[in-house]
């Protein structure tokens, strides 16, 4: 599931309503954009799975179906495993020079390591 940056963009109004919104309500504070462009986006976004419709008389109002958590949580899964498959050492000299590990993390990394093997 990977979003370009104008359905990140829109993603980020979506999470930042809190419950329900419509294009409308989008597309007035991103008024640079034609209001088809932002109908496009949430139809795309729909299609994806990760917002969610329903018809509300004439207006068809929208949610995420995941939570901005999740969704980075996801992204950030799926930039890892890519880099670890074509260069593991990357990803471990990362850890170890930008993360500071304490003992107890260690520890608890190595317990998760051999469980895995």
């Amino acid at each position: 599931m990977k979003l370009g940056p104008l359905e990140e963009r829109v993603m980020e109004m979506i999470w930042e309503a809190d419950g329900e919104i419509t294009v409308r309500e989008v597309w007035e504070r991103m008024d640079e954009y034609a209001y088809t462009t932002i109908l496009t986006i949430f139809q795309k976004l729909e299609r994806k799975g990760l917002i969610e419709g329903w018809q509300e008389g004439k207006v068809k109002v929208f949610k995420p179906k995941i939570s901005r958590e999740e969704y980075y949580r996801l992204k950030l899964e799926r930039a890892i495993s890519e880099i670890f498959k074509k260069n593991p050492d990357a990803v471990y000299s990362f850890f170890l020079e930008n993360i500071n590990l304490k003992e107890e993390d260690v520890e608890r990394l190595l317990r998760m390591l051999m469980e895995k093997l």
